[in-house]
Parts: structure tokens; C-alpha cells; sequence
């Protein structure tokens, strides 16, 4: 056996414990370094993300010859179909429309306002419960709350909408005199039951993520720095290791004393 084949067997665990205790300092002051930074990053540089929770309810009145089973099986098939509605591009439009009639953003705003309900809008539903949570993220809290409950009404304004004579430009009305929907299927089946309020959990859990990634990076570069030095490090700090590098034993050694004095 060589120095070659010595160095090549690595490190062992009894090595790393050992190089740990001793540059203990090194690595504690580089993970903390790495933690003020991601500190200072998270809190002072770092833009916030606001989130804005919306809910709406869906509910199928039953019907007189179908079971409770069947209408909750009706309820679940129209919470998926709202699900995606919400999302679609009919419903984005609606709710831009509504901003800017509200004089919450500008007409050369559409473009972006579009883009931001497309992108920064997300929905979730549970079936057991027959709910629809609409989550709006936005870099203040104000437009996060504007978007949620902007993209939610706009939903409900849609479904209920009566059909209109593309002609005239009056309300269609069915042989008895009641106005007719355009989605009768889903007209007056989904229901604002909350609206936007800001999930500030969110906030703080974000920032406290990057402060752990920073301090996860401070250890990596510790450990990379300890190992690079113990692995380009061709000495020999014992006997024992002179022995197994050349596969002789020593007889005896000399010892310098304090000094230099033998």
C-alpha cells in the first residue's frame, strides 16, 4: 500500500467528529454570517408575498325524485366544474372589467391586470365540505384582497347571468314569464360565503424558509471548506497512519520536546 491508495480511502467517521471539534469556530462563524445575510435578504431586501383567502360554497338544491347521495354527487361534479371555471378566461376578463370600472386600476392596466389574475390566482376545493378557497398572491396586501374577491364575484356574476337576445338586447324569459340563464345548470349554484382576507401565516413562513436556506448554505460551505483542507492535506499526524500508508511497522520514534530539545 502507498500514499496514493491511503489518501484515496477517504475519510472516516471518527476523522469527520474530530475535524468538526476542531474548527468548530470556522463553522459557526460562516453559518452565521450566512443567517444575517439570508436575515437581512428575507426581511429588509426581499419584497413580502401577500396572500388573500376567498371561499365560496357550492350548493345543489336536491332534487324531489334523487337521493341526498345523488345530489351530493351532483354538488361534488359542479365543484370541479366551478373549480375550473373560475380560472377561465371569460370569468378574467369580467373580473378586469369590474376593477376598472371600480377605479381600482386604469384602462391601460388591462394587459397586466389580466395577466396577474391568470398568474397570481389559484384555486382549491374540498369535496367533503363542497368548498371553493380562491388564494390571491400580490406583493401588497390591498391588490391581494382586490384580486381574490374580484376573480370570486366575477365567477357568481357569470353563472347567474340571465341570457339576453343578442337582437334586442332584453332578457329572454322561459312560457311562465321567468327570466332564463345563460348557464342553467349552474345558475345560482355557487355562493360567496367569505370574503378576501389575508393569510398572514404565509408571510411569515416565507421568510423564515429563506433564513433556514441561508443557514443549510452556511453549513454546506463549512463542511466543503473542512473537507477540501483535510483532503488536500498529504501529512501524517500519527504513527498509525504512517503505518497504514506504507504497510510497515515502526519500531521506535523519537519525540521533540518543548524547546527543541530532544
Amino acid at each position: 500500500m502507498n500514499e496514493e491508495t491511503y489518501n484515496e480511502q477517504g475519510i472516516s467517521l471518527s476523522d469527520l467528529f474530530f475535524l468538526i471539534k476542531r474548527n468548530f469556530l470556522m463553522i459557526l462563524i460562516i453559518t452565521i454570517i450566512c443567517a444575517i445575510a439570508g436575515g437581512v435578504y428575507a426581511f429588509s431586501i426581499k419584497k413580502p408575498v401577500y396572500t388573500a383567502i376567498a371561499t365560496a360554497v357550492v350548493q345543489a338544491e336536491p332534487t324531489n325524485n334523487g337521493s341526498e347521495a345523488t345530489s351530493y354527487s351532483y354538488s361534488v361534479a359542479l365543484t370541479n366544474t366551478f373549480k375550473d371555471l373560475i380560472k377561465n378566461i371569460t370569468v378574467i376578463n369580467v373580473a378586469a372589467d369590474e376593477l376598472i370600472d371600480e377605479n381600482n386600476y386604469s384602462e391601460g392596466d388591462r394587459n397586466a391586470l389580466k395577466a396577474k389574475l391568470q398568474k397570481n390566482v389559484s384555486v382549491s376545493s374540498t369535496t367533503s365540505t363542497l368548498t371553493l378557497t380562491v388564494s390571491a398572491n400580490s406583493t401588497t396586501p390591498e391588490e391581494a384582497i382586490l384580486l381574490a374577491n374580484a376573480i370570486l364575484k366575477a365567477t357568481v356574476s357569470v353563472v347567474d347571468k340571465y341570457a339576453v337576445n343578442s337582437e334586442t338586447g332584453e332578457v329572454i324569459k322561459d312560457t311562465n314569464g321567468e327570466p332564463v340563464h345563460n348557464y342553467i345548470i349552474l345558475a345560482n349554484k355557487l355562493k360567496v360565503f367569505s370574503e378576501a382576507s389575508m393569510d398572514t401565516t404565509s408571510i411569515k413562513s416565507n421568510k423564515l424558509i429563506i433564513v433556514a436556506v441561508a443557514i443549510v448554505i452556511g453549513l454546506v460551505i463549512s463542511f466543503g471548506i473542512i473537507l477540501v483542507k483535510y483532503l488536500s492535506d498529504d501529512t501524517f499526524t500519527s504513527k498509525e497512519s504512517f503505518e497504514k500508508a506504507y504497510n510497515i511497522n515502526i519500531l521506535s520514534s523519537i519525540h521533540e520536546a518543548d524547546g527543541g530539545n530532544l
